[in-house]
């Protein structure tokens, strides 16, 4: 059952809605963990604070080249912590 405070915005916006909210109430807890090799610790470490901010800066920076909310982009992509960051 969905209450009214968990109810998406007519508008939805996945990354404010998910990140954005986990930022505001645990922006130090980690949020991404990228693993080399398994069994080994992860090679990087990103909280919801560092997300966030990533994810605000690549949308800053489509934006600033024309970049339109709701337009579709092709990228091509090495498996690395950016994909993420870009879905």
């Amino acid at each position: 059952m969905t209450n009214s405070t968990n109810k998406p915005p007519a508008r939805f916006n996945m990354a404010a809605y998910t990140i954005g909210r986990a930022a505001a109430a645990r922006p130090k807890h980690p949020a991404l963990l990228v693993f080399a090799a398994p069994a080994q610790p992860p090679t990087e470490v990103w909280t919801f604070a560092d997300l966030e901010d990533a994810v605000l800066r690549i949308a800053s920076g489509l934006e600033a080249v024309g970049v339109l909310p709701g337009e579709r982009i092709l990228m091509q992509l090495d498996n690395s912590s950016i994909c993420p960051l870009l879905f």
